[in-house]
């Protein structure tokens, strides 16, 4: 499920969207995402999302922000900026955490 990609002269491993989506669907059935803010510059798109996991305690929130500049010529900005948000409040749950490491 990880992939690796270079950024800034250095390797990158990262879980793509649609892995963390297959996690989530089988360990934490019934979570939802949502973009709760979404604004642009004139070079960037900023979003923040909420990941909400139901327990038996009640329904567990988790925010993150994702952002990607907007002349990105080999994909839409939007879909990397709130695949970033969505991996970010993931591991906020500690899904995929020790990548960041």
């Amino acid at each position: 499920m990880l992939k690796s990609r270079s950024q800034g002269g250095k390797e990158i491993t990262y879980i793509a969207w649609f892995s963390v989506n297959m996690i989530l669907d089988k360990y934490a059935p019934g979570w939802s995402w949502e973009i709760s803010r979404l604004e642009t510059t004139t070079e960037r798109i900023f979003i923040v999302g909420r990941l909400s996991i139901p327990t038996t305690d009640g329904v567990v929130s988790r925010d993150a922000t994702g952002t990607e500049q907007l002349d990105t010529k080999f994909s839409d900005p939007s879909s990397k900026a709130e695949s970033m948000a969505f991996r970010r409040a993931s591991a906020r749950f500690g899904l995929g955490l020790h990548l960041y490491q």
